[in-house]
């Protein structure tokens, strides 16, 4: 399967290329602030580039979804729509907590992990992720001590907002990881193991901080 993976939920612009489970993938990525439109189609030129590639040879394309920047997420999920859209590539959606799960899998191994974002303004992204292959929690923003009531003993704790959790549950045992910025490897082998979707969205789960203004606004007659 060859596989095109895009991210765009960070600070950070990235572009995998993945032919197999086997081999890791060929990542570019670029750190742009908020500038994932002006970079991200030449990451992906580069890529192709790279590969040899030839946008028809594409199998599946994926992308972040989110939560993370507003329009970081909205840019990446528009651009793997258009991708798969002209070159017919099943389309995948990726959630940046399951990458945060799966990133402190790979470092502590099996077992339950509580995967965690800073949403800012006190609240926090949270994704319970239970041992054996059960079905995850329905990723969510709460409040700190909404995410620390779920910290209990023996639930590994990870990602971006993982010390303040720990540290709100009263537990002294450091995070397994503390990334916000999912790893491309990661994201590209949840890529193959998720079913393909028509409708790729992006995941919010909190209203955007901006909102137009409504001061000046003209009343309709």
């Amino acid at each position: 399967m060859r596989l095109l993976a895009l991210d765009t939920t960070t600070a950070a612009c990235a572009v995998a290329a993945s032919g197999s489970d086997d081999a890791p993938p060929l990542v570019l990525t670029r750190v742009v602030d908020r500038a994932h439109g002006e970079h991200l189609l030449g990451l992906v030129d580069e890529v192709m580039a790279e590969t040899g590639w030839r946008f028809p040879d594409l199998d599946r394309i994926a992308a972040t979804v989110g939560p993370g920047s507003f329009t970081g997420v909205r840019i990446g999920v528009a651009a793997a729509r258009g991708l798969a859209l002209v070159t017919g590539a099943a389309l995948v959606g990726v959630g940046n907590l399951d990458v945060v799960a799966a990133m402190a899998r790979d470092k502590a191994g099996e077992g339950p992990v509580l995967a965690t974002l800073q949403a800012g303004r006190g609240k926090v992204y949270v994704q319970l992720v239970p041992a054996g292959g059960e079905p995850p929690d329905t990723p969510r923003v709460v409040a700190l001590d909404e995410a620390a009531a779920l910290a209990t003993d023996g639930v590994r704790v990870a990602g971006s907002a993982a010390r303040d959790v720990l540290a709100a549950a009263g537990r002294a045992d450091p995070p397994v990881h503390e990334e916000a910025t999912p790893d491309m490897g990661v994201v590209c082998a949840l890529a193959r193991l998720t079913t393909p979707t028509t409708a790729l969205t992006p995941l919010y789960l909190r209203p955007p901080d901006a909102k137009p203004q409504s001061g000046g606004r003209i009343a309709r007659q």
